[in-house]
């Protein structure tokens, strides 16, 4: 989980506003999504029910911030309403854990689950103090709810990755 999926959608809007008056004529621009959620495809992930509790959770609370997520189809929006064209989704797994075959995925798993378990209450804080009113003790015993979760070997959960990308149009010559 890294911080993209915590951008709200007006900086986006900005950012690809300025992206595109920055770029030269047939330049690209690029963004990275990780998907808020927990995915499996043998259905795993809906046994990791406090992970999954946690997740509308953050949704919700986002939303009473009034900071709601900008995923990967509303960053390409962005990017069209920007001016950009030729906008094309690339979407990857990443696993959470060692459940993967071959040793380059175990890796990325295992880093990808260290970088949540570690990000975890940083992800959380304010959202959940401030948007959904909890005391920091209610927060933490969620919190270890989840880590258990997530290390849960059995679990084949991964997180999606959307890389987007479009073109500034070139000046016909």
């Amino acid at each position: 989980m890294d911080g993209s999926w915590m951008v709200q959608s007006p900086t986006v809007k900005k950012l690809c506003r300025e992206a595109f008056e920055h770029l030269k004529p047939g330049g690209y621009f690029e963004l990275k999504s990780i998907e808020h959620g927990f995915f499996s495809d043998d259905e795993t992930h809906k046994k990791a029910i406090h992970a999954l509790e946690w997740q509308q959770r953050i949704i919700k609370g986002r939303d009473k911030l009034g900071k709601p997520f900008c995923g990967a189809t509303a960053c390409a929006q962005r990017m069209e309403n920007a001016g950009f064209v030729n906008i094309k989704i690339q979407k990857s797994k990443i696993p959470i854990g060692p459940w993967q075959e071959g040793n380059k995925l175990k890796q990325l798993g295992n880093f990808a689950l260290l970088n949540i378990l570690n990000g975890l209450e940083a992800f959380s804080f304010l959202v959940f103090t401030q948007g959904l009113q909890w005391s920091m003790n209610e927060l933490q015993v969620c919190l270890a709810r989840v880590r258990n979760d997530l290390k849960r070997e059995e679990l084949r959960i991964y997180r999606e990755l959307y890389v987007i990308y479009g073109q500034k149009r070139k000046v016909k010559e």
